[in-house]
């Protein structure tokens, strides 16, 4: 009897522990998500901005959603309720742009979309920095023609490749500060612990369920870009 009890506990633990592991890949991006939705982009834009957007109607009955769409980070990612994850392995900013839009204006008819933008991983594997910002300012600039709101995650880093590194800091740098010029969201992700590597898979670039737990769950967050 003692020993059927012991079976029945591991097994118990078992499940648990699946369930647990099961709710962590659901939660991955939801945090942010719940923020991205309440916190708009702020309402002061450029004229460009401003044009581009003054002359949206609300289309009765239809929802209001979320999108998540990005590179090979954000697989695995499931969201609630109404919301969507496209994940598109190997993406970049230039190469896959008509396809995220695509996306975006099939999501588009069915409600008003918020969209959150995480790319620039496979961007800075091959192209120059100054490259990739002329190929977020035009990705950026076409999909705010069709979404509500326009939201960017900065890049995550690269463990143990110093010129990444380096290259991942500029990029983040300008994306907060392009970010805020243009009244996009940003997504930041807390910089300190990068050189955990239980964090990353052995390729260095994509990361654990721990590794995401941890950066995108308990430090990520989406907030209003201001002056400051």
């Amino acid at each position: 009897r003692a020993e059927d009890q012991g079976q029945s506990l591991e097994v118990h633990q078992q499940i648990e522990a699946m369930r647990r592991r099961s709710y962590q890949q659901r939660t991955h991006f939801l945090i942010l998500l719940r923020h991205f939705q309440i916190e708009e982009p702020p309402s002061t834009m450029p004229k460009v901005c401003r044009t581009a957007t003054k002359d949206k109607k609300e289309k009765v009955g239809l929802d209001r959603r979320q999108l998540l769409l990005g590179d090979s980070i954000i697989r695995g990612v499931e969201l609630e309720s109404s919301g969507l994850v496209r994940c598109l392995p190997g993406a970049t900013a230039r190469r896959d742009k008509r396809r995220i839009l695509n996306i975006v204006k099939q999501a588009k008819q069915q409600g008003e979309v918020d969209v959150l933008v995480h790319l620039g991983t496979n961007d800075l594997a091959s192209n120059e920095v100054s490259e990739i910002k002329e190929d977020f300012c035009v990705l950026g600039g076409e999909i705010q023609q069709i979404a509500s709101t326009v939201s960017f995650s900065d890049v995550l880093p690269v463990h143990n490749i110093q010129d990444r590194q380096m290259r991942n800091r500029e990029f983040n740098l300008w994306l907060r500060e392009w970010c805020r010029e243009q009244g996009f969201g940003f997504v930041s992700h807390d910089s300190s612990n990068w050189s955990r590597k239980e964090l990353y898979k052995k390729d260095g670039l994509h990361l654990t369920h721990m590794g995401t737990y941890w950066r995108l769950l308990r430090h990520g967050s989406v907030r209003k870009i201001t002056g400051t």
